[in-house]
């Protein structure tokens, strides 16, 4: 960018002063996002920002993430908008990953794209918070044992929980619903493995989350339902989509859970599951 784009860039954005959300996730330049929070004044009471850093972005990358670049710009987010900021989205990298306890003490919403991150990095910034309601993480790599259960019991007053993204086994699911009982929006990714079909019974199992509105996973959480008897209904689930996965033959998801019984007031319906054959 030139020096009178800068200019006019900064005249523009000088006048901006009553944003709430910023959403820079298409913008390519890394540099541009730093120097539009830069120039952009405190007077905006930001509660959103989103930074997704896409891996198509351009060649300022380096810029952006090395040298203490991104170290820089969450200091910079903390002393702007500490105060008002709620939710933050963005992707970080491994070295990155520690900047986080500036903020994740005050943010209600968090949705966090990683680059080969740490677990154990990942659990001190997220150290005991009864403030964030809301959580989403993508990256295949997270995990390790006791990970979730750290991570489950440190955030009590979770009410939304996107864990699609990532490899999660039945324990990490059983964290899940004897913990999170509060859960109003669950996503998790298909299952792998051997199911153990006493572990079904003697574990929490979803029927825990009785207040549950959105729900996304394979087979595996409901299939306890039938298995137990349990006439248990889901009087507030308005969404729920089934993935398959690899446990599952060609079967007929009907023949294992009666969603009419268990999801009496469901409104929006999706499955990836073809019906044929019979459930592993």
């Amino acid at each position: 960018m030139d020096l009178a784009s800068r200019n006019q860039l900064k005249e523009t954005v000088k006048k901006l002063t009553q944003l709430e959300v910023l959403d820079m996730s298409r913008t390519n330049s890394a540099k541009f996002k730093r120097l539009f929070l830069e120039i952009l004044p405190e007077e905006n009471h930001l509660h959103t920002i989103v930074l997704n850093q896409s891996y198509d972005d351009d060649e300022d990358d380096e810029y952006y993430y090395g040298d203490g670049n991104l170290k820089n710009l969450v200091e910079l987010i903390v002393r702007k908008w500490s105060n008002s900021l709620k939710c933050l989205k963005w992707r970080f990298l491994k070295e990155n990953v520690k900047q986080l306890n500036f903020l994740s003490s005050k943010l209600r919403c968090l949705h966090l794209f990683f680059d080969c991150a740490d677990s154990d990095d990942l659990l001190h910034s997220l150290a005991p918070n009864k403030t964030l309601t809301e959580l989403k993480l993508a990256n295949e790599d997270l995990g390790g044992e006791e990970f979730y259960s750290t991570l489950i019991q440190r955030l009590p007053n979770l009410t939304e929980l996107d864990l699609s993204a990532l490899y999660i086994c039945d324990e990490d699911m059983t964290y899940i619903f004897r913990y999170l009982v509060h859960m109003r929006k669950l996503f998790l990714p298909p299952c792998s493995g051997n199911p153990n079909e006493e572990d079904l019974l003697s574990k929490p199992n979803i029927s825990e989350l009785k207040r549950l509105q959105t729900f996304q996973s394979c087979l595996r959480p409901i299939k306890v339902l039938p298995i137990s008897n349990s006439n248990f209904k889901f009087q507030e689930l308005i969404k729920l989509h089934l993935l398959d996965c690899l446990r599952n033959k060609r079967f007929c998801w009907t023949k294992v859970v009666d969603t009419s019984m268990h999801f009496p007031v469901v409104e929006e319906f999706s499955t990836d599951i073809t019906c044929a054959g019979e459930i592993a």
